[in-house]
């Protein structure tokens, strides 16, 4: 029995070794996904912008360097896959999610304060987008006053024309997107900004921020009207309401450094950020060169890149 004994847990060892590294495998392979899932649901915004007129001077709306933009407002089952990172949600919120349709967590998760926001953006690397940032993204270097080009048009938002009387599904107006591929910037739900866009009603140590877009609960109208009054509104960071969500966003070239290098190169992997760097296209193509040259460069960043090319 002494020579078995030696042989029996050496056969046990190896056998929880096998098992310990198919787990972590497994675990990487999820990550590997994940990461790559994230990146699906990212639009690439150009750097760029417009200059307004206001009675207080030109007022610059734009992005200062390349972002990765949420396609699609953050999603009630986006919240719950984070529940335990995010902690205990106060009494009100709770309430509110308990009385949710569990057929319905493909709508935007709302009722949600924008420090709430803000912490769940953090959890993702990310943040909110400020004020001038999200009237860009929406309206684009042309500057036009809706998501989907110049003119107004039925049926392309979940608005008040369309008496739907609740939340849709996230991205479920096609023709609503803009030439970047965001989703559900007017109607919907309002979406929390990062900061208050300086309008003629901004009080001195105005603590309010901007909330952006409007929602299934607004008339549609253009997103700029006297220059500077865009189609929101300004509230406290603290409120809740039924029909506010938001969406995230992060500098891209900080965001793909710190994780592509995550990302192997399985053959279905490389096929999904082929499609990414198509959907991002040209407009992404010198920033993920720059990237994917740089010394020690993750080789995702070169497939990013040659998904742009295409």
């Amino acid at each position: 029995m002494s020579g078995i004994r030696p042989l029996a847990f050496r056969a046990l060892a190896l056998l929880v070794l096998s098992l310990l590294t198919g787990a972590c495998a497994g675990e990487q392979r999820e990550d590997d996904t994940s990461i790559v899932r994230e990146l699906e649901r990212l639009a690439f915004v150009p750097a760029g912008q417009f200059a307004l007129a206001t009675p207080q001077g030109n007022l610059l709306l734009g992005v200062r360097e390349a972002l990765l933009v949420d396609r699609f407002e953050v999603r009630r089952e986006d919240w719950l896959a984070r529940a335990a990172e995010l902690g205990p949600a106060p009494a009100e919120l709770a309430d509110f999610i308990a009385g949710w349709d569990s057929s319905e967590r493909d709508r935007p998760m709302t009722f949600v304060t924008q420090r709430e926001a803000q912490h769940f953006a953090q959890l993702r690397g990310m943040r909110l987008l400020t004020a001038a940032e999200w009237i860009y993204v929406s309206a684009g270097p042309q500057r036009y006053p809706y998501p989907w080009g110049s003119t107004p048009q039925r049926g392309v938002a979940n608005t008040l024309e369309l008496e739907l009387g609740r939340l849709s599904p996230c991205g479920a107006f096609e023709a609503g997107r803009t030439a970047l591929g965001i989703y559900d910037l007017h109607g919907n739900a309002f979406e929390w900004a990062a900061d208050l866009l300086a309008t003629a009603d901004r009080r001195p140590d105005d603590e309010r921020v901007s909330v952006l877009g409007g929602s299934f609960r607004t008339y549609s109208r253009p997103l700029l009207i006297g220059e500077s009054e865009p189609f929101g509104r300004a509230i406290p960071p603290l409120q809740r309401a039924d029909d506010l969500g938001w969406r995230c966003c992060a500098e891209a070239a900080a965001y793909l450094r710190e994780r592509a290098p995550s990302i192997r190169l399985e053959p279905e992997v490389r096929q999904r950020l082929l499609a990414i760097g198509r959907r991002w296209g040209r407009r992404a193509l010198p920033l993920l060169s720059e990237l994917s040259t740089a010394v020690d460069a993750a080789p995702a960043l070169r497939v990013l890149a040659e998904g742009a090319a295409q």
